[in-house]
């Protein structure tokens, strides 16, 4: 706790007491201790969650309205559940999620790892940093989860604040803002939250497909954006989908991230994802064996971020008992081929079989007529018969992206409607698989 947030403090909750009643003080903030007042923002240190819930939902905005009556600046409240009192017993062990240790913060790479997916983000963000007058800004960022766009983003504001360049970014989400509008424009306070927005020299808008349908906040967005770009700063913008795929959105706003450098950024490959957790891993206190690493990469369901949170697990799991981490120390999923890619796998085979490709040739990068024609036919059945994720089927197969498997159930579908020879085909494959899957003679 610094003095004068403490001064302040003591000022802002008297007058907090003649606004609402000294009632709602003593029950509210009596208990609250100042904590730091620094760069805009008070951080209150209450003691239960009851008290934050209240402070939070009904009573933020006075406070930061009382800070601008009281000091003539634009402070925000930060309200954070204060530490409690250290027991003499000793503290019971950390309990476990799905994602590792509730105490440790997720594992990530000390540095940004460049790869294949990201290499023409990196090669923007490069031009965004260094001339952004170039049509560089704003910068719109696209791609699915789990591709790196918090990464990517990480990586601009690190070189911006060591090549002094930035020094007091904004970084807001799309619900962050759209919850900050909401509560300003029922406190009346506006026009203090556009002013302290734009005092920062850097604006990063995270999950901007998020504003969807949100008229208001879409038009302080797009209010917020011109004046940053009129000011001369960095932009930069995330999303989910590209601009024109974005479903009701204010056609100004929509403009606005048109009107700078739009760069896809592509979800990690087998190769892309062993590299980022091959970094990450250093980072652990223990070894990783390649085994291990390759392993997560290729077989771990779901993003990145799951593959680096089992990880994360197994490696504490391989500190506590003393040892290496290798690939039998992790998940038995991981270390044998899934019943799923066992079934993929089968399907392969068949195809191969009845189209005269080797399997090889299916998982390869080769790109003739007929190896294609096998490779959406594995797809199809996999994605259409078998159920499995669209993914997983990617990357088994060395598909570049998930739309390419899309792609390749359409093809399918079209050839069905010409060929009725390749209808039959289709037709029996599907009945063994999904009526007697037991007989299917793999």
């Amino acid at each position: 706790m610094n003095a004068p947030g403490a001064e302040i403090w003591k000022a802002v909750s008297s007058a907090f007491g003649s606004l609402r009643g000294e009632r709602a003080r003593a029950l509210w903030l009596a208990d609250a201790r100042a904590g730091e007042l620094r760069r805009g923002l008070f951080t209150l240190d209450v003691p239960n969650p009851a008290a934050k819930a209240a402070i939070d939902a009904r009573y933020r905005g006075d406070l930061e309205a009382l800070f601008l009556q009281l000091t003539g600046s634009h402070v925000r409240v930060l309200t954070r559940l204060a530490e409690e009192p250290v027991s003499v017993a000793p503290p019971p062990p950390p309990a476990r999620t799905a994602t590792g240790p509730a105490a440790e913060p997720p594992l990530r790479a000390a540095a940004f790892v460049p790869t294949a997916s990201n290499r023409l983000a990196l090669r923007a963000l490069e031009r965004f940093v260094l001339a952004p007058e170039a049509g560089w800004n704003p910068l719109f960022v696209h791609g699915p989860a789990g591709c790196g766009k918090t990464e990517l983003a990480s990586e601009a504001l690190r070189r911006l604040r060591d090549g002094q360049t930035s020094l007091d970014p904004l970084v807001l989400s799309g619900p962050a803002l759209s919850a900050d509008v909401s509560r300003a424009a029922r406190a009346g306070t506006l026009n203090g939250l556009r002013a302290g927005w734009l005092g920062r020299d850097v604006l990063v808008l995270d999950e901007a497909h998020r504003l969807r349908g949100r008229r208001r906040s879409q038009t302080e967005a797009c209010a917020l954006i011109e004046a940053a770009v009129h000011a001369g700063h960095r932009v930069l913008v995330l999303s989910r989908h590209a601009p024109r795929a974005l479903a009701l959105i204010d056609p100004r706003l929509l403009s606005w991230y048109q009107s700078g450098m739009i760069v896809a950024l592509a979800e990690p490959d087998s190769a892309d994802r062993e590299a980022i957790l091959s970094a990450a891993a250093a980072q652990i206190g223990v070894e990783v064996e390649p085994e291990a690493v390759a392993a997560l990469a290729r077989r771990c369901p779901g993003t990145l971020a799951d593959a680096m949170a089992l990880l994360q697990r197994a490696a504490q799991e391989a500190q506590e008992r003393g040892e290496a981490l290798g690939l039998a120390a992790l998940d038995r999923r991981l270390a044998q081929p899934t019943p799923a890619e066992r079934s993929l796998r089968a399907v392969v085979d068949v195809v191969g079989r009845q189209l005269g490709v080797s399997p090889e040739r299916i998982g390869s990068p080769e790109k003739t007529r007929t190896v294609a024609a096998a490779r959406h036919l594995c797809a199809y059945l996999a994605t259409h018969s078998l159920g499995l994720p669209t993914r997983q089927v990617c990357r088994s197969l060395g598909s570049a992206s998930p739309s390419l498997v899309a792609y390749a159930r359409r093809a399918v579908e079209e050839r069905r409607a010409r060929e009725p020879e390749f209808d039959r085909l289709v037709h029996a494959l599907q009945a063994r698989l999904q009526g007697a899957q037991r007989d299917f003679p793999w």
